[in-house]
């Protein structure tokens, strides 16, 4: 972005910005794009946040909200358009947001930034991961993997499930997955008295990767 470092800076998701901190918090505008017009954002803080209502024609006003959620946080709500926005002081951690970015240009601290600068990316949670084996085929035995996902920012990408025999990986199957919510099952076939290491691994879209791993003895 072409900021320098130096002793004081504040870090969001890895780039670096110079503070120019209001004695209430980090100034965070809201500007709807040109030709718009009705569009709506909430955004929730933990910590503080006050309305910025000397920003101009982006003055936070009287029907945008800053709500207390009573656990610490505060929920913020309000609506622009054409060319306008609104303005508040960030005091805290912006922990989720609501708002179409690409109808929108957000500046935090005086940078031009995005919902994925400000808003902590969550990694995917493994909720089940079931390996089971069926009765001997012959000289081998199958074994099935019964898996399901979820992630809060509802961005899964992809579940790939590997099969290892302790020197190489010796099979594997991968599944695409959206949303917040997947699941599936697998079905693998080895000789039996094999013992195989299954590894569960989940992806999102942001990059974040859950794994999780266990032997089967067939």
């Amino acid at each position: 972005m072409g900021a320098q470092r130096h002793r004081d800076a504040r870090h969001l998701r890895g780039w670096v910005v110079r503070r120019r901190r209001h004695h209430a918090g980090y100034p965070f505008e809201l500007v709807a794009d040109s030709g718009t017009e009705g569009l709506t954002y909430e955004f929730t803080v933990e910590g503080n946040v006050v309305k910025n209502t000397s920003a101009g024609d982006n003055s936070a006003e009287g029907n945008d909200s800053v709500t207390d959620n009573g656990d610490g946080t505060v929920t913020v709500s309000g609506a622009g358009g054409s060319g306008y926005g609104d303005a508040y002081y960030v005091d805290g951690t912006i922990t989720s947001m609501k708002i179409d970015d690409s109808k929108w240009t957000l500046r935090y601290d005086g940078q031009e930034v995005s919902v994925a600068d400000l808003v902590p990316s969550n990694p995917p949670t493994v909720k089940k991961f079931d390996v089971s084996k069926s009765n001997r085929l012959g000289g081998d035995r199958m074994f099935s993997v019964r898996w399901a996902a979820s992630d809060a920012d509802k961005d899964l990408d992809t579940v790939e499930v590997v099969v290892n025999d302790g020197s190489a990986d010796v099979n594997f199957a991968v599944e695409d997955v959206s949303g917040k919510r997947a699941s599936g099952w697998e079905l693998f076939q080895f000789p039996t008295g094999s013992t195989m290491d299954v590894r569960l691994r989940v992806k999102d879209s942001s990059g974040n990767v859950t794994k999780r791993s266990q032997s089967v003895s067939l």
